[in-house]
């Protein structure tokens, strides 16, 4: 999935659809303890909280590919509470 050494795969199940593609859902996690980059000035800072996310990625192995993602928010001294950028 090309994940940067900060962010981890830490689930991976499949969801069986009649009518549809089956489903790959794979839940990813930002390691502990690890900085993250501030969305405007690109400084590496610590996190304040999560918003949970989920987004279609490209498929894998023919399923529809979901990931679940914790995205932490930056807190950067310089320019407040952003968001981060998805992994």
């Amino acid at each position: 999935m090309g994940l940067s050494d900060e962010w981890e795969v830490t689930g991976v199940w499949f969801k069986e659809r009649e009518e549809a593609q089956d489903e790959l859902h794979v839940r990813v996690a930002h390691r502990r303890g690890q900085a993250v980059e501030c969305p405007v000035c690109h400084r590496r800072c610590g996190t304040c909280d999560t918003r949970e996310r989920t987004w279609r990625h490209l498929s894998i192995w023919q399923y529809e590919t979901i990931v679940h993602c914790a995205l932490p928010r930056a807190d950067c001294p310089k320019d407040g509470v952003h968001a981060t950028r998805m992994p």
